[in-house]
């Protein structure tokens, strides 16, 4: 399926931005070299969280000041790293 249809393997959260073109993007916010100053939405969102006290997704979009769909697929991208985790009652920031 990969060879015949152009499919890709997707292993990361890495990989998917490197398909949708967030790959410089991020990279850029990592090293602390956008030349707006403005912090990125993934770290308003990371902010937006606790380690300790999970928070449901309309508070996390409350805090960071983002769109509930905007803060889920941050959430979701954030998951995939292994920055965020949730459950049942909630996303908390992960220990590392």
């Amino acid at each position: 399926m990969l060879r015949e249809y152009d499919g890709h393997c997707i292993t990361s959260a890495e990989d998917v931005r490197e398909l949708i073109g967030w790959v410089n993007a991020l990279a850029d916010a990592r090293d602390g070299s956008d030349p707006s100053g403005r912090t990125d939405d993934a770290t308003r969102v990371l902010d937006a969280l606790s380690v300790r006290t999970p928070r449901d997704l309309a508070e996390i979009a409350r805090r960071s000041g983002l769109g509930a769909d905007d803060a889920a697929s941050l959430l979701g991208l954030l998951g995939l790293e292994g920055r965020v985790s949730g459950d049942d009652r909630g996303w908390r920031r992960s220990g590392k």
